[in-house]
């Protein structure tokens, strides 16, 4: 991963030619995510397994899950609370962009599970940028002068 790419992951070694449609990033689609979400203005919040963009970014999480595991960083049932708690994160005012994966490493789908937060998704923001598996949401700019959703 030293040809180009991400400094802190430099004499790493990146698997490639896993078969399609797993949930593998292609290096190149990784290296993009990273890039844009470094330049970019404000947080971010990851819907997903890649949460080691935090760390690469230099930005720590924000949400109350590490990552999106059904039955293991979230209850098998569904949780008012902890979905709240999300949408707490996403209408934050320096949240600008939420990062998506179309396929998670467990087939977990967290659109399904939390829909208090898949709805303030489709309100606020609004699909931007795609590498690869990574879909990069944009806060509507109405939401993001104003400062958070709008009640």
């Amino acid at each position: 991963v030293e040809e180009k790419g991400i400094p802190a992951l430099n004499g790493l070694g990146w698997a490639t030619g896993v078969a399609p449609g797993e949930a593998h990033a292609e290096w190149a689609d990784l290296v993009a995510t990273w890039e844009e979400l470094r330049n970019a203005k404000g947080r971010f919040f990851i819907v997903g397994d890649y949460t080691i963009l935090y760390s690469l970014v230099g930005q720590p999480s924000l949400g109350p899950l590490v990552w999106f595991d059904k039955g293991l960083t979230y209850p098998m049932h569904y949780d008012l609370a902890l979905d709240q708690k999300q949408v707490g994160v996403v209408d934050r005012p320096e949240v600008t962009r939420i990062v998506m994966e179309t396929r998670t490493f467990l087939n977990c789908k967290p659109m399904e599970d939390f829909p208090l937060l898949r709805r303030a998704l489709e309100n606020h923001y609004h699909l931007g940028e795609r590498h690869g598996l990574f879909q990069i949401y944009i806060r509507n700019e109405a939401q993001a002068e104003g400062g958070g959703t709008p009640k």
